[in-house]
This record gives C-alpha cells, sequence and structure tokens, in this order.
C-alpha cells in the first residue's frame, strides 16, 4: 500500500507555523485574554512555538484550546491526518490512519480521528472543536463539562 508522503516531510517548526498562520493570521493572540500582545520566548530551556502574553503573563501555544491541546502527537502528523480525513472520498478507518502516520498504536489513531470527526460536525467547529464547552444530559439533569473557550482550527494540506 503506497503511504502519503506530500505534507509528511514537513518540520515540526514548519507545520507549527502553518498552523500559527491559519489561525492567528493577523498575529499570535492570548487565548487567555484576548490580547495581542505577545512575545515569543526562545531560549535552550523553552519548547519551540511557547509564546507569552504581556498583559496576562500567561504562556501559551498555537495548540491551546484546540484538538491538538496536550496532544503528544507530532503537529505535522496532526496536519497529514486532517489531510487524510478531508480529502478521503468514502472516509479513513482509524486502523488506516495508524497505518499512514505510522503511529505506534490503534488506541491513539482512534482518538485522534474521534478528534478530527467531532471537529468536522456541524457544531464541532463553535465551542466544541476542542472538546471544550459540551452538554451533558443524564438523569440527573444537565451540566456542562469543560471549557468553554475553545478556538476552531482547521488544517488544510
Amino acid at each position: 500500500m503506497a503511504t502519503f508522503h506530500g505534507p509528511a516531510r514537513l518540520s515540526e517548526d514548519e507545520a507549527r507555523a502553518m498552523i500559527e498562520g491559519i489561525r492567528w493570521p493577523n498575529g499570535p493572540e492570548c487565548p487567555h485574554c484576548a490580547s495581542d500582545n505577545a512575545v515569543r520566548l526562545e531560549g535552550r530551556a523553552t519548547r519551540p512555538g511557547v509564546l507569552k502574553c504581556r498583559d496576562c503573563g500567561k504562556q501559551f501555544t498555537v495548540t491551546v484550546n484546540t484538538i491538538m491541546h496536550r496532544s503528544k502527537i507530532p503537529l505535522s502528523k496532526w496536519l497529514i491526518a486532517f489531510h487524510l480525513m478531508c480529502s478521503s472520498k468514502k472516509g479513513i478507518s482509524a486502523l488506516r490512519l495508524q497505518r499512514e502516520l505510522g503511529l505506534g498504536s490503534y488506541q491513539t489513531a482512534w482518538h485522534m480521528e474521534r478528534r478530527i470527526r467531532y471537529a468536522m460536525t456541524a457544531g464541532g467547529l463553535g465551542r466544541n472543536f476542542a472538546g471544550g464547552h459540551e452538554t451533558v444530559t443524564h438523569s440527573a439533569g444537565e451540566y456542562v463539562r469543560g471549557d468553554v473557550s475553545t478556538d476552531p482550527v482547521v488544517g488544510l494540506v
């Protein structure tokens, strides 16, 4: 079976720059206070892509409040997964996603696929895109679970 190699050769810095361009076309914006006064942190002790808001002082990256938040999967693999799922005519299984991306386990591919499918639903590109604001109904009533401050990010390559 042939594998997809288009954006597969993107480095992590290139993938991060692509996602930043999609999410913040006018420059970085703090997800905590919505300020556009942010500075990129650089140095040996700092992770790549970390920004710090000059107004509220909190650190953030481009993945905060997205479906990629707190994921250990490289951003380049997320971009490939977005492309494969959006370009596949009949959809793509988690097993094929695992093979195409070279992921270690089926569970990783399954969770990744579920997050992307959730984001692609009709209401998913709103607040629920990052698994944020979700209303849960059961016998005890309704309650809201998760963050309510999520930003939609869609990557197509």
